[in-house]
């Protein structure tokens, strides 16, 4: 996907950037790094970016329904 967003950007440079996003990826909260990425539509690319997330993430999936509860319980 970076690839395709930065089409002119030297290959060792998106590892670089990749590494970056990672690194300063939310470590908390994960029910609400992944509910906003559906809510209110999923976002463009996200199949690919959840297909690519590491199996751990993955599994956190049902997390959705925390966030959906705590979307809830904020009045939205």
């Amino acid at each position: 996907m970076l690839r395709e967003l930065f089409p002119e950007t030297p290959p060792a440079d998106i590892v670089s950037l990749r590494k970056a996003i990672v690194a300063t990826a939310p470590k908390s909260a994960p029910d609400l790094v992944l509910g906003l990425l559906v809510d209110p539509d999923p976002a463009p690319g996200y199949d690919r970016i959840v297909t690519n997330f590491p199996a751990p993430v993955r599994w956190m999936r049902p997390l959705l329904q925390r966030y959906r509860t705590r979307r809830r319980s904020l009045g939205l």
